[in-house]
């Protein structure tokens, strides 16, 4: 929406500790909301400005300027902390190619810092020489007063994050349980006529041929049907789906999709202390649920 009587404004949440690249990201997924990605402008088009108390001027805002912090060769990515923005701040969404602006009011609430997330899609300087919220030797210095090194730091991070990611499991449950339903057809136990159709004939095939081992034929219909297809369209929604597949998303999505490919095994789950969070999370709905979905 271009400046003037019919400009549009739309509240953002967004966090002081945000990179330029996270807040123009939010900015532009509030604007484009109901637009499905590929009739988005592109990223690296639009630019952020955070536009002045009284209207009359704009400040550029970048992810990396010549105001950056510096430290030695490092330099820190700047934030909107950095460009002391204020609650109900008013930023500027200005489209490279034709010098559109539109606004965006902005709602800053104070959360947790959001480490990682989505930084700018290439930053031209070395990403080893950058950083967002904490400098790499201040974090390896912190490490070692600790005793931390290497793997133990790993799994450091990862009991630190366990209350939220629980609670994050929490919230998407009933999705995932949903998603389930769906795919194993256990609300109505009718399954598509295709699909019957075809693990009848590798019921048939498996008669033919004296193979009586029900492992066997359960694992010929997993990789028919839910291993190459569905596990497919789990991981990768964009194949069906105009939408923009972040990496945190991707991350998100591989859970789910393990946690499926692991209530298809018919090979017991032996699960230890060390194993990996993605088979812990869901464990117990594997075992007591997803799995008996697919064996009936």
């Amino acid at each position: 929406a271009s400046l003037g009587p019919q400009e549009q404004r739309h509240p953002v949440p967004l966090l002081s500790c945000d990179s330029i690249s996270q807040a123009k990201a939010k900015v532009m997924d509030a604007m484009y909301k109901t637009s499905p990605v590929s009739l988005r402008p592109p990223f690296e088009s639009i630019d952020l400005s955070l536009v002045s108390p009284t209207g009359n001027s704009t400040i550029p805002m970048q992810d990396l300027d010549q105001t950056s912090i510096t430290s030695g060769d490092l330099q820190q990515i700047n934030t909107l902390g950095f460009y002391k923005v204020k609650q109900n701040s008013t930023f500027c969404i200005t489209n490279r190619g034709e010098g559109t602006m539109m606004r965006s009011k902005d709602q800053l609430s104070i959360l947790f810092p959001k480490h990682g997330g989505e930084m700018q899609r290439a930053l031209s300087e070395d990403a080893s020489k950058v950083w967002h919220l904490t400098k790499p030797q201040d974090s390896a210095d912190s490490q070692a007063a600790n005793g931390v090194r290497g793997v133990g730091s790993a799994k450091l991070v990862s009991e630190v994050y366990l209350t939220r990611l629980l609670s994050a499991k929490k919230t998407l449950q009933n999705y995932v349980d949903g998603l389930f339903r769906v795919v194993f057809c256990s609300d109505d136990g009718r399954v598509p006529a295709a699909i019957k159709y075809l693990f009848d004939f590798i019921d048939q095939q498996a008669n033919e041929m004296g193979i009586t081992d029900p492992d066997v034929i359960q694992t010929w219909k997993n990789n028919s049907v839910p291993l190459r297809f569905w596990i497919n369209i789990i991981k990768n929604p964009e194949f069906v789906l105009d939408i923009n597949k972040t990496a945190t998303v991707d991350n998100c999505l591989s859970v789910i999709a393990q946690a499926f490919m692991d209530s298809c095994s018919v090979a017991e789950m032996r699960l230890t202390k060390d194993s990996p969070s993605t088979k812990l999370l869901y464990a117990k709905e594997v075992k007591e649920n997803y799995r008996s979905k697919i064996q009936r």
